[in-house]
């Protein structure tokens, strides 16, 4: 089902979206982007910004790959996370998140092989602590996951 995508500012956007709902985070040229809790952190030139909004010192400039406390072990055509067995099943491409692993599977993203994050087309992907980052020419969204969906 197709959901409008939400523009404005990330934290409001945030607390009003559901699980599958799209977030844009930065429209616009970039020489490098990376995760934060609050959307990307992006580069250009000597300049960074939060989502090209908030101008941030050099020192902000930080991978945030902490957020991953478990690990994620590919066994065949299963995945574990903390032990417990997540997904079984036909996938193209996987990434660890924190709450488990992305399934890639044709155009869909799917959290554990089970909750569809986002389905469409994307240059590039990465997971996020609060879902999933799609990468668009121009544009990074955020395809929202939320625990109380």
């Amino acid at each position: 089902m197709y959901r409008k995508p939400l523009v404005g500012e990330f934290s409001k956007l945030f607390n009003k979206a559901k699980t599958g709902d799209t977030i844009l985070l930065y429209q616009g040229l970039y020489d490098e982007y990376k995760m934060h809790s609050q959307g990307v952190i992006i580069r250009r030139g000597d300049m960074f910004s939060l989502n090209g909004q908030t101008v941030l010192k050099e020192r902000d400039w930080y991978y945030q790959d902490a957020q991953l406390k478990n690990s994620v072990i590919r066994d065949g055509d299963s995945f574990f996370f903390g032990g417990v067995l997540l997904y079984q099943g036909d996938w193209d491409n996987f990434k660890p998140h924190p709450r488990g692993v992305i399934i890639k599977k044709g155009q869909q993203l799917l959290l554990n092989g089970q909750i569809l994050l986002y389905e469409g087309r994307w240059r590039n992907w990465l997971p996020h602590a609060k879902g999933v980052v799609i990468i668009k020419n121009d544009e990074i969204w955020l395809a929202v996951y939320k625990i109380d969906h």
